[in-house]
């Protein structure tokens, strides 16, 4: 897949957004971190896996996504099949 070095964020819509409101600010963070992940996994074109463990990793939240964080931030994300 050919995309652009970034992609767009609107302030506003973030701002506003109230899953991002209820959010902590460790798991605002990995939720850009893993929007980042999702943005230049070339080889999942243009995904995250499915894998708690991977995603707890890569989001740096480690035991905390495994103690609530995870779920509220799998909720911002459409699964490929779904």
């Amino acid at each position: 897949m050919n995309r652009p070095p970034s992609y767009p964020n609107y302030p506003d819509n973030w701002i506003s957004s109230q899953r991002v409101a209820t959010m902590t600010i460790a798991e605002e963070g990995a939720y850009r971190r893993l929007l980042d992940y999702a943005w230049t996994a070339t080889e999942m074109d243009c995904g995250l896996p499915d894998d708690d463990e991977v995603l707890a990793c890569l989001s740096r939240l480690h035991e905390a996504w495994h103690e609530g964080s995870g779920e509220k931030i799998r909720k911002c994300f459409t699964g490929k099949d779904g």
